[in-house]
């Protein structure tokens, strides 16, 4: 029951980012609902099999609601996110700070590849412009992003499990 609300969360970063995010854009920059979601799900979850086939899901649905090469966000969603998860279960306590540094780092990546993919096609752009007038504040949404992201997911995986069943008498 708790990966089914998972998936249905994701599913809502899905259509926030793809209906939503054009029209809260700030300084012309657009959230992207789905990388702080993966990344504090990641961070939260850990090492388990179905944190990363969530995070699989939640690569194929950017790549679908950002327009990137099937697969892109795939990859790099689940080689970061094994180090995330690798690195959230050491820290116990700080994992929002954590989810928020890796959500920086991961940003710099897909903005990085973005930013290349835009070079090869459109010919050469300025580094340094499209790093402060993009990068810099698609890093301060991921970052805010990551706050509510953080603790709807922790509320959602501490959850107790309750059943319907009644305890047996010995």
């Amino acid at each position: 029951m708790r990966n089914l609300k998972i998936y249905l969360l994701m599913i809502l970063a899905f259509l926030l980012q793809s209906c939503i995010s054009r029209y809260i854009s700030i300084a012309g920059c657009t959230p992207n609902f789905l990388l702080p979601f993966v990344v504090c799900l990641s961070v939260y979850n850990g090492m388990s099999l179905s944190g990363f086939v969530a995070v699989s899901v939640g690569g194929l649905l950017n790549d679908i609601a950002s327009g990137l090469p099937w697969g892109v966000s795939v990859l790099a969603f689940l080689a970061f996110c094994l180090v995330f998860a690798l690195a959230g279960g050491k820290f116990y306590r700080a994992k929002l700070p954590l989810a928020m540094l890796f959500a920086i780092l991961l940003t710099f990546v897909m903005e990085g590849i973005g930013y290349v993919m835009m070079v090869r096609s459109v010919g050469y752009v300025p580094f340094t412009e499209a790093f402060v007038e993009i990068v810099l504040p698609v890093c301060i949404y991921q970052t805010l992003l990551c706050v509510p992201w953080y603790f709807i997911i922790r509320w959602l995986i501490e959850q107790p499990v309750t059943t319907t069943e009644e305890p047996m008498e010995t």
